[in-house]
């Protein structure tokens, strides 16, 4: 009985294989599981009730995956500006206009920023396609939400640029750079051209409009300086005749015929007064060389003050030339009216009109009449060669 008594303890401690011990816990764990599973289709299943049309339930409805929420007027807005860009940078330009004009069209109106860069963006398309008013038009828009917006400044400058409107373009680009502290290369030399266009346009006009004024008097006289062979600035004296200048030796020859007239005449005259004189006189016999010679030279000052009082008086008689009166203003540094003289010298056909014109031409440059007195020195200088 012992025997058998431990038998069956060991059987019963030890003799079970690990399979049926895991068999007999696994079970009643599977069966929990499949149980589990079986419950929750069931409940499934009843709640699956169609209505009476054979509709879905209310609660089925309730299991359907629920649309996305809708976006926000903003969001809206940005995502076409978005969308615009593409066109942008795809060069569809009108495409991306549209879409910047619905961004601008949906963005709430108390959104200035956003609006101010739709604004903008819209410009730079319009841009691209020279659209330049409607650059202006947008830029201002976008400047009206946000004034210091350097882009938009900028782009409005070159567009005013472009239509010519240099002032307005000038104030765009310098508030720009004010705002941008000088950084940016391409508003500076904007800037810096459209003030050598409006500097140079406004020379021109000033030009044109201005009264020609004579220089001060020491720069003129600083100018003829210059010029050491200058005819104008050489004393009247020294400045020759063109009536006799190719005259000279056709003067000379009254000269050298003169004084044999002279002494004949003097020789017949000492001749009568000897014989009227042979009777009671011996002193007329011997008239020696000596006293002819100094009969001759004293008729020879009668006759040249002769002909020198005629001078006198026929240039007494005669008026002035008006060279000679520009001249002498030109000796007494009385500049304004020598242009005045020299045409009268012209239109009379005077002997100094050559030279009248080449100084008329002289303080027509210095006045700065260049159209007048360019020709002037063109057909001097030609006159002068001939």
């Amino acid at each position: 009985m012992a025997s058998n008594a431990g038998s069956s303890e060991n059987v019963s401690e030890g003799s079970w294989p690990k399979w049926m011990l895991a068999v007999a816990v696994g079970a009643p764990v599977a069966l929990g599981i499949a149980g589990a599973i079986y419950y929750s289709k069931k409940k499934s299943k009843v709640s699956e009730r169609k209505d009476p049309e054979g509709g879905p339930t209310e609660e089925k409805s309730t299991t359907e995956p629920s649309p996305p929420p809708e976006l926000s007027p903003s969001a809206k807005a940005q995502a076409e500006k978005n969308k615009g860009n593409k066109y942008f940078k795809g060069a569809k330009y009108e495409s991306a206009i549209k879409c910047y004009t619905e961004a601008i069209t949906i963005c709430p109106p108390e959104n200035a920023k956003e609006l101010s860069t739709f604004y903008q963006n819209r410009a730079a398309a319009h841009e691209q396609l020279k659209n330049y008013s409607a650059v202006i038009e947008d830029c201002t828009k976008a400047l009206e939400y946000n004034a210091q917006y350097p882009k938009a400044l900028f782009r409005r400058a070159k567009a005013y640029e472009k239509t010519g409107e240099k002032m307005k373009c000038l104030e765009d680009v310098t508030a720009t750079c004010i705002l941008e502290g000088f950084q940016n290369q391409n508003s500076m030399l904007l800037a810096d051209k459209v003030l050598k266009e409006m500097g140079k346009e406004k020379a021109e006009k000033k030009y044109q409009s201005r009264v020609p004024a004579m220089p001060s008097k020491q720069f003129i006289k600083s100018y003829f300086s210059s010029f050491s062979q200058d005819i104008i600035s050489q004393p009247f004296e020294e400045i020759p005749d063109p009536e006799t200048k190719t005259e000279t030796q056709p003067e000379t020859q009254p000269d050298t015929e003169t004084v044999p007239k002279t002494e004949d005449a003097t020789e017949e005259e000492t001749q009568a007064e000897t014989e009227g004189e042979t009777e009671g006189t011996t002193e007329t016999e011997t008239v020696n060389s000596a006293d002819v010679e100094e009969i001759v030279e004293t008729k020879k000052v009668e006759l040249k003050d002769d002909e020198d009082k005629d001078k006198d008086e026929t240039e007494e008689t005669r008026p002035e030339s008006g060279y000679i009166k520009a001249k002498k203003l030109f000796d007494q540094a009385d500049y304004e009216d020598i242009i005045a003289e020299c045409t009268k010298e012209m239109e009379s056909q005077g002997k100094y009109a050559d030279t009248a014109m080449l100084m008329r031409a002289t303080f027509y440059m210095l006045k700065g009449q260049i159209d007048l007195g360019r020709p002037e020195i063109g057909r001097a200088s030609c006159r002068e060669r001939v």
